[in-house]
């Protein structure tokens, strides 16, 4: 994480303790957080902590050297690829291995992508642009080196930056006061773009570089202030930024908008931390902060955080189930072990200039800048070797996809189901990829486009079919209605209609609120979800509307009504209204649910092993849309639904893979292509309400 042994500024080379201390800190707190999240909620301010110290200790340095007109942009960058590089680059090469050899292929795209990313240091971005949640509970293997790339571009930039600063400074008024200037400015306008962006666009704001840079400077800043001659209240001040580090490391949630104006609390307990230190190490706590062990923690803490997060996600795959507490701390036990290992050998022997191994030992030595370069380079052939790969298999699925569609195969898809003497067109091969079925579905141009984001309530409309037919049917709901899209679009191509959507992930259209647990977001599904009810009433054109939604939705209770009376009572207002101006509404039963790992048990299993009994297949409790489906029917109004068991489950099993297509991408959402295949079923229920209307 952190620049190395450098310490500039309002430091002294007797306070170097306590930087280590706070590194100490930093990574100790990542590692409970990422071990027990429940124990230490806030740890993840460690990286916050960490970005602090960089911008503190590389600062001064530079700035010195600009001042005297010495500083070498070559021997700077080099000195950054000796001591960050060889360590990130190993840790990935070997978590790659082991990932290729314990990991099913389904996961292979993301691993080997985001270790790619990783490689190039564009990890944070590569993130972003993937819509990551780095709180969501389901962690990639490489999402960890999103700060290490923050920090790569940091080191890229900052020298720049502080060489043109300091030689407009140097025409104007001296280079330290043109840098002060220029830093500031910078970190003023980070801070202020993270507070606007956080509480629109959190997932942007914790992973871009531009909106973190407000806290290396900070760092920057505290490096280039004066420094007072030394007081025994200094070390006050540095205790009272550990007690503030200290609760917020506790106090913190992830499901807060973070970093925003909240960042700054601990951010500040930081540079405090920084400016004061902890004493001398005569008192009593600090004997305990200043002591052997916890700088040792701080001294490993590059190579600390660089293994941890690859063994907390691979030790379930090589361990073969959940792990426990006992195997918990065995694992934190071969954490410090590897970090020792790797900062001793790795780290230090190039930083020094030195080799990989011990000296006398390897007779091919080479230059460790030779060595630094090469190794990151293995990494980055291998991922593109997998990649390569894993494209080839999704684009002979898609080929042979396209076949089907085209030929109008039999016993492909759904009608492999109907028919138990069909032979699959295709032997055994799968559609789509196992490497990709995921991605096919969570990337696809349908939910980039027309799939609004939890953090926004802006109604996005998509028009697919014929735009200038008489027929109009609007598809609304969460992921599940994205799931029917397929589907859709196959009967609206079909009849000659036009297909409207109107689709937000984690929100079903319905007049009751969601209850989410992330600030901000139950208001915006609200806000949204009562827009897509308002401006379907209002479309005269919308003659048909066909809903889906996921049955474990909690409701905000109103008064009287337990959380599922709110649910059927906010599913029938919603669809009532709809028919009361004019619509027939079609409810999509809820799809069968596959086994959890379904992906994951055809990687490894014959498919039949994968299918799922028909008794284990409902979602948990009562289904609000039966419910209100039934109540409006009662009153008389055009709103049906359409089952769909018979669709996905024959002879009391639910496949995994019917007529050569894997039906499920995750634990509850269907493949585009077998949804493609149920498209002529669509059809025809539209046909009957259409008509019947």
């Amino acid at each position: 994480m952190p620049e190395g042994r450098a310490v500039t500024g309002a430091a002294a080379p007797t306070r170097l303790a306590h930087v280590q201390a706070l590194r100490a800190v930093a990574v100790g707190g990542v590692l409970i957080f990422h071990f027990w999240p429940h124990a230490l909620p806030g740890g993840f301010l460690g990286v916050d902590i960490f970005f602090v110290i960089s911008g503190f200790l590389i600062t001064g340095g530079i700035v010195r050297q600009v001042e005297r007109r010495q500083f070498s942009f070559r021997q700077f960058y080099i000195r950054r690829i000796r001591r960050l590089i060889p360590a990130a680059a190993l840790v990935a090469l070997v978590s790659g291995v082991v990932a290729w050899f314990v990991q099913p292929i389904s996961l292979w795209l993301d691993t080997f992508s985001e270790l790619l990313a990783s490689t190039l240091y564009v990890q944070n971005w590569f993130l972003v642009y993937k819509g990551n949640d780095y709180f969501a509970g389901s962690p990639s293997l490489a999402q960890h080196y999103w700060s290490l790339s923050v920090e790569e571009q940091f080191y890229l930039i900052w020298p720049v930056i502080i060489v043109l600063a300091g030689w407009i400074g140097h025409r104007t008024g001296g280079v330290r006061r043109g840098v002060i200037v220029a830093l500031g400015a910078l970190t003023l306008a980070s801070f202020i773009t993270s507070v606007v962006v956080t509480p629109q666009d959190w997932q942007l704001s914790f992973f871009a570089t531009h909106i973190r840079a407000w806290e290396f400077g900070v760092g920057a800043l505290l490096a280039l202030a004066p420094t007072p001659e030394r007081r025994p209240w200094h070390a006050a001040v540095g205790w009272a930024g550990l007690v503030v580090l200290a609760v917020c490391l506790y106090v913190y949630r992830g499901t807060w908008p973070f970093p925003g104006w909240i960042g700054a609390i601990p951010v500040l307990a930081t540079a405090l931390c920084l400016w004061g230190g902890f004493g001398q190490g005569r008192r009593a706590l600090s004997r305990v902060v200043l002591s052997p062990p916890v700088l040792w923690a701080g001294d490993i803490s590059y190579s600390l955080y660089l293994w941890h997060w690859p063994i907390i996600v691979l030790a379930p795959w090589v361990l073969e189930g959940e792990t426990s507490l006992p195997v918990d701390l065995g694992l934190v036990v071969l954490c410090f072990l590897l970090a020792w290992v790797t900062k001793t050998q790795v780290e230090d022997r190039f930083r020094e200039g030195g080799v990989v191994l011990v000296r006398g030992v390897d007779p091919l030595r080479r230059p460790s800048i030779v060595v630094a370069t090469v190794l990151p380079l293995v990494v980055v052939v291998g991922c593109v070797l997998q990649l390569s790969t894993i494209t080839a298999a999704s684009s002979r699925a898609a080929a042979l996809e396209g076949q089907a569609l085209a030929s109008d195969l039999p016993c492909y898809g759904v009608e492999a189901l109907d028919d138990p003497s069909c032979e699959p067109p295709f032997g055994d091969e799968l559609i789509p990829a196992l490497s990709t079925a995921y991605v096919d579905f969570t990337q696809s141009p349908e939910n980039n486009e027309c799939m609004q984001t939890v953090t926004a309530s802006t109604v996005i409309r998509c028009v697919f079919g014929d735009p200038h037919s008489d027929t109009t049917v609007a598809l609304v709901g969460d992921s599940h209605g994205l799931a029917w899209l397929p589907a859709a679009q196959v009967a609206a191509e079909e009849r000659g209609w036009r297909l409207l959507t109107y689709l937000r992930g984690a929100c079903p259209v319905s007049a009751a609120v969601t209850k989410r647990y992330v600030p901000g977001e139950q208001e915006l599904c609200d806000a949204w979800s009562r827009d897509v009810i308002e401006e379907v009433v209002t479309d005269p054109e919308v003659d048909l509307v066909m809903t889906a939604a996921l049955n474990t939705i909690t409701w905000v209770p109103t008064e009287g009504r337990s959380p599922y009376e709110t649910g059927v009572e906010g599913y029938a207002q919603a669809w009532n209204r709809w028919a009361e101006a004019g619509k027939r509404v079609l409810v999509m039963e809820e799809t069968p649910l596959p086994r959890d790992d379904v992906l994951e048990c055809l990687s490894q299993q014959p498919a039949r092993a994968c299918a799922q009994p028909e008794s284990q297949v409902d979602q948990p409790g009562p289904s609000p849309l039966h419910a209100a489906v039934d109540r409006l029917r009662a009153d008389g109004q055009p709103v049906d639904l359409m089952p769909v068991r018979d669709l996905f489950c024959a002879d009391d099993a639910c496949p995994a893979v019917v007529g050569n297509i894997v039906v499920y991408v995750d634990g509850d959402h269907v493949s585009q292509p077998y949804m493609r295949t149920l498209g002529p079923r669509v059809g025809e229920a539209w046909d009957a309400l259409v008509n019947a209307g």
